[in-house]
This record gives C-alpha cells, structure tokens and sequence, in this order.
C-alpha cells in the first residue's frame, strides 16, 4: 500500500487530512465534522471545468474528476 496524504485547514481552527491510496485508488477523509467529510467527498467525486493554462494569457477549458485524474 502506497498512500499519498494531504493537510487540510478549514474555518477557523478546523484541521484534517485527506489520504489516497495511489494502487487501490482510494481515499479517505479524516476531519472532525461529518458534513465536511461528506462535502470533501461529494467534491473528489463530482466532475468539474476547470481553465488550464496553455500560455501566458491563453487558456482551454477540462472537465475532470479530481480523483480519476490523480496521478
């Protein structure tokens, strides 16, 4: 098992920890509140459009899933 894991701070004084599996492509959230670990999850799974530089002021829209396009 190779785990590749992430600080979180949110609010005020909230701190947490994101942790991905990188062979079983799994993560786990762990932060105190239930709901947040509900939002972060709900938001690793969702799909999004991000802007991606392609030069200085130039830019091409992606849409991607944060966990399928980990690496």
């Amino acid at each position: 098992m190779s785990l590749f894991r992430v600080a979180i701070h949110y609010g005020i004084n909230s701190n947490g920890f994101l942790s991905y599996d990188t062979e079983a492509k799994t993560v786990s959230v762990d932060l105190p509140e239930q709901e947040w670990v509900d939002k972060v999850i709900a938001y690793l799974n969702d799909e999004h459009a991000i802007e991606h530089a392609t030069g200085l002021d130039t830019y091409e829209r992606l849409n991607v899933k944060p966990l399928e396009s980990f690496r």
